[in-house]
């Protein structure tokens, strides 16, 4: 998990909307530097990755990106707009399709995607958000109970994913069927 905020928030929690920025040119740390100054809540998804040496005998342990060059950011709409205005930023924001309006993401998806990317670190996977088709579904018990996502099959196992429409999506581990209920289809 990697949510980190600025230590002094610059205006009431009223006005800010999550967004999703793409960065360029590998400037994660530059950017989400800048974000902070600016006073800002910033969120990155990352997963646990073991890298194993066997020349050496030696493996090393370290947290990576869930998805390269995605940063969420917790600002105000004028904000956005600045950075989507500015040719010289080293980021954009994900716009509303068909539209150059910076996509708001709803607060109740941006926290079920921060839950479970945040307890997730180790079986996690990208998927690409616009091929979900499964079932829509709430989880009963466990580390993800109460979470909303869909139940997809990737890798051969059928998995649970959690969306950001038109932005991002990610799977878990299995979930056994018992600890799942079906949930109408969402429009």
């Amino acid at each position: 998990m990697c949510i980190t905020e600025s230590p002094t928030p610059v205006v009431a929690t009223a006005n800010l909307h999550w967004y999703a920025l793409r960065v360029f040119h590998h400037r994660t740390s530059e950017v989400i530097a800048r974000l902070h100054d600016d006073g800002w809540r910033t969120y990155v998804a990352m997963r646990r990755e073991e890298n194993v040496d066997i020349h050496y005998n030696d493996s090393r342990v370290k947290d990576v990106p869930v998805i390269p060059s995605l940063i969420f950011l917790q600002a105000p709409h004028d904000y956005v707009l600045s950075i989507y205005r500015s040719p010289v930023a080293p980021m954009r924001p994900y716009c509303t399709p068909g539209t150059s309006v910076p996509a708001i993401i709803p607060d109740a998806e941006m926290n079920t995607f921060i839950y479970v990317t945040s307890h997730c670190m180790e079986r996690m996977d990208m998927v690409n958000p616009n091929l979900i088709k499964g079932d829509r579904v709430r989880v009963t018990e466990g580390i993800f109970r109460d979470q909303e996502g869909y139940i997809l099959r990737v890798h051969g196992t059928k998995r649970f994913v959690v969306v950001i429409e038109g932005v991002a999506a990610v799977a878990t581990s299995f979930i056994p069927g018992r600890f799942l209920q079906k949930l109408p289809p969402h429009f």
